[in-house]
């Protein structure tokens, strides 16, 4: 209870402070706005990054030995507590609301692979970096290079394949960022065969934007089926 309610009152005290620099440029042109931004957020959004660091490291330390039960209660507790701030950033909202019905939708990989600012404030755009930059979020970005590297070493040992294409199935496949890294570092971009498979049609229509948004960079023509 001590530590959520000095999280509450720190988080209240930062973004009172960036909702008030919101203000001063709220009505300047759209290009001086994401300057202005983009200078804040180094400057005093390092400060705020920071403190979550502190928080972070004597969060772990303090439910570190919960049990199972202990932590389910406890964490109904603190994002209860919490709600306007956990709510109130991109990744937080997804992660939280579940609006697809399950964990990890396409949308959230789609926030972690971009690792950037988002939201519609300082305050949020910051908590949201903060959560994408998060160690398990770096383990969901590194799969996107050792994956492409696994299939291209094998396609690099398989030469004598009979097969035209290379046949390659991605079970949840989500939005399919990794195929930019496999036609980036392909020495036959155009050898592949990919059967993109997810629960969700919504998974599945980010995954062909991914696809015409790597033909139209890499000037690829991949095979590709959704299904």
């Amino acid at each position: 209870k001590d530590y959520t309610a000095n999280l509450h009152d720190d988080l209240t005290a930062y973004k009172r402070m960036f909702d008030g620099l919101d203000r001063e440029y709220h009505n300047e042109p759209e290009n001086k706005k994401v300057l202005i931004q983009n200078t804040i957020i180094k400057s005093e959004g390092s400060i705020l990054k920071g403190c979550l660091q502190d928080q972070e490291r004597e969060l772990i330390h303090l439910v570190a030995d919960f049990n199972p039960k202990e932590h389910q209660i406890h964490g109904n507790y603190f994002r209860e507590q919490l709600r306007e701030f956990v709510f109130g950033f991109p990744f937080g909202a997804q992660s939280l609301l579940k609006p697809r019905g399950y964990a990890g939708d396409s949308e959230l990989m789609r926030m972690i692979y971009l690792n950037d600012y988002q939201g519609d404030t300082i305050f949020a755009k910051l908590l949201h970096k903060q959560a994408v930059e998060q160690r398990a979020s770096q383990s969901v970005r590194n799969r996107t290079t050792l994956i492409a590297r696994m299939i291209n070493d094998f396609q690099s040992r398989s030469n004598d394949l009979s097969a035209d294409r290379l046949k390659v199935l991605s079970v949840g496949c989500g939005p399919a960022f990794e195929l930019e890294n496999i036609f980036r570092y392909s020495n036959n971009p155009n050898s592949f065969y990919f059967s993109l498979f997810d629960q969700d049609p919504a998974a599945l229509r980010d995954a062909a934007d991914t696809v015409r948004r790597v033909e139209k960079e890499l000037r690829v023509r991949p095979t590709v089926d959704y299904v």
